[in-house]
């Protein structure tokens, strides 16, 4: 039975798709060098994370997305230009995942 309400899914999405515009913005401003792939990694991984969270019917599959998103960006997203939007969505993440897992 699913145990992830519209309304969670929609706070999730929220929260993916503020990141996303925060990376694009922070991005654009900062004009990475050739060959700098941070912004891309990171898109990429938030792009596939918010097509796989509109699928779940289930928290447990919910968190473990998220946790494997936060994973890759802590890997990705750690220095370089991209980290203060890296920053950002993790301290989202940890918030999500902290209700998520309380409730």
């Amino acid at each position: 039975m699913p145990d992830i309400t519209p309304e969670l899914r929609q706070r999730v999405l929220n929260v993916l798709d503020s990141s996303l515009t925060d990376l694009q913005k922070l991005a654009a401003k900062k004009k990475p060098p050739p060959g700098y792939l941070g912004f891309q990694h990171v898109q990429n991984r938030l792009e596939q994370s918010r097509g796989a969270v509109k699928e779940f019917a289930d928290r447990k599959s919910l968190v473990n997305e998220l946790k494997r998103l936060d994973d890759t960006v802590s890997k990705v997203g750690g220095g370089g230009d991209v980290a203060p939007a890296a920053q950002r969505l993790r301290s989202a993440l940890a918030t999500l995942l902290k209700e998520l897992q309380s409730g």
